[in-house]
């Protein structure tokens, strides 16, 4: 599925999943086909969330990380919506100095966030080999916090959110940004010996700071 310049009379928005200072994120369908729908604001001061994202995303469906599962599938992307002609849903960008963009992408149902009754060893060990995987294209995600870590039905692991994500090339990428790549990936492989303690604990405490920022 193929979502470009679309219209709002081709969109039907059911739900408001989330939203926060960036995007918010929607549940829509388009001609039908059921997605979500994250439309960036564009902000200033944020930096270029929206190009971003869909840049870490087009790199990771072409080199075929989309289909491990461990990122939602990548349909397309719509620049400079008009918010008043997708009223009321958009009104929340009225004010907004700059139009916003939208990416849509696989909607997954009944996920849940990693958390001390979410862990398990093996799902961790997932979460490392989706961010290895992630890293091999070279793309650092950015924004490695639990909130992050999803984990849907039949034991699908998710890494979501690359509207802080840096994409290299292979021809220009230099060796501090190669380290900050496996920087991403102790991360998770910290979080993770962090959070093990934490489940034996019942609390959190080791793995405190990544659930608080």
């Amino acid at each position: 599925m193929e979502i470009n310049n679309v219209c709002p009379q081709q969109v039907v928005f059911h739900q408001e999943l989330h939203r926060n200072d960036n995007a918010v994120v929607f549940l829509v369908s388009v001609t039908g086909f059921k997605c979500v729908m994250k439309v960036h604001h564009d902000h200033p001061g944020h930096g270029p969330i929206h190009e971003r994202e869909v840049t870490a995303y087009r790199r990771l469906q072409a080199y075929g990380v989309t289909e491990t599962g461990y990122v939602p599938r990548f349909y397309g992307s719509v620049e400079k919506l008009e918010p008043k002609l997708w009223r009321p849903h958009l009104d929340m960008f009225s004010n907004d100095i700059n139009l916003p963009n939208a990416i849509f992408i696989e909607y997954i149902p009944k996920m849940r966030q990693l958390h001390l009754n979410t862990f398990t060893k093996k799902r961790m060990e997932k979460f490392v080999n989706a961010v290895e995987a992630i890293t091999a294209v070279l793309v650092m995600h950015n924004d490695l916090k639990p909130r992050n870590f999803m984990i849907a039905p039949g034991e699908r692991v998710l890494v979501l959110d690359f509207d802080r994500a840096r994409t290299y090339d292979e021809g220009t990428i230099t060796a501090d940004q190669r380290e900050w790549l496996c920087e991403d990936v102790q991360i998770v492989r910290d979080l993770a010996r962090l959070l093990e303690q934490d489940v034996a604990e019942g609390r959190l405490n080791h793995s405190y700071i990544y659930f608080c920022t």
